[in-house]
C-alpha cells in the first residue's frame, strides 16, 4: 500500500510540473493580430508637426501645418497627407535647407489596431495613437542616411498633434 501511495505522489508531481510548464508556454505567446479599430478616422485631420533632418549632426529643423485625409475600410487605413512647412529653423548655418511653404500631396497607406495607427507614405513611417478627435504621432525616415529612393534626400524624424475637421 506505502508503495502505490508513493506511486502515485510521484505521478501527481509530474503531472503537476507538466502543467506547469505547459502554463508557462502558453503565457509567452504574442498577440499578432489586429484589434478591432477603436473609432473610424475617415475624414479630414489637420494640426501641427516639428522635425528635423534624421543625421547625427541635423542642419535645419522645421515646423508647420500637417493635414491628413483618411479612408478607413476595417482594419485598413489609406488617403493622402502634405505638410506646409511655416518656420526653418538653421541649425548649421552653411547648409541649406528647404524652403518655406507646402509640400506635394502624397499618398499613404497603412492599418489600425485598437487606438494605434501605423501607416507609410513612400520612405516615411509613421506610428500615432488615437481619441475620438484627437491624434498624436510620430513619423521617421531614412534612418540615419541619406534616403535610397533616388531623390538623395536626408531623411526626417518628427512628431505631430492632429485634430479631426470632419
Amino acid at each position: 500500500m506505502k508503495k502505490i501511495f508513493i506511486g502515485f505522489a510521484l505521478a501527481s508531481i509530474i503531472i503537476l510540473i507538466a502543467s506547469c510548464t505547459a502554463q508557462q508556454v502558453s503565457e509567452n505567446k504574442v498577440l499578432d493580430t489586429a484589434i478591432s479599430p477603436a473609432r473610424d478616422l475617415t475624414g479630414v485631420w489637420e494640426g501641427t508637426a516639428t522635425w528635423k533632418n534624421n543625421v547625427l549632426n541635423p542642419a535645419c529643423s522645421y515646423e508647420g501645418a500637417i493635414n491628413f485625409n483618411f479612408a478607413q475600410k476595417n482594419n485598413e487605413l489609406e488617403g493622402t497627407w502634405h505638410t506646409t512647412i511655416t518656420k526653418i529653423n538653421h541649425i548649421l548655418k552653411d547648409i541649406p535647407c528647404g524652403s518655406e511653404g507646402r509640400n506635394p500631396e502624397a499618398i499613404l497607406k497603412g492599418t489600425i489596431s485598437s487606438s494605434t495607427a501605423k501607416f507609410s507614405s513612400g520612405p516615411i513611417d509613421f506610428s500615432a495613437t488615437f481619441t475620438t478627435d484627437l491624434m498624436e504621432g510620430a513619423f521617421e525616415s531614412c534612418p540615419d542616411q541619406i534616403c535610397s529612393d533616388g531623390t538623395r534626400a536626408v531623411g526626417a524624424i518628427g512628431k505631430f498633434s492632429a485634430t479631426r475637421k470632419e
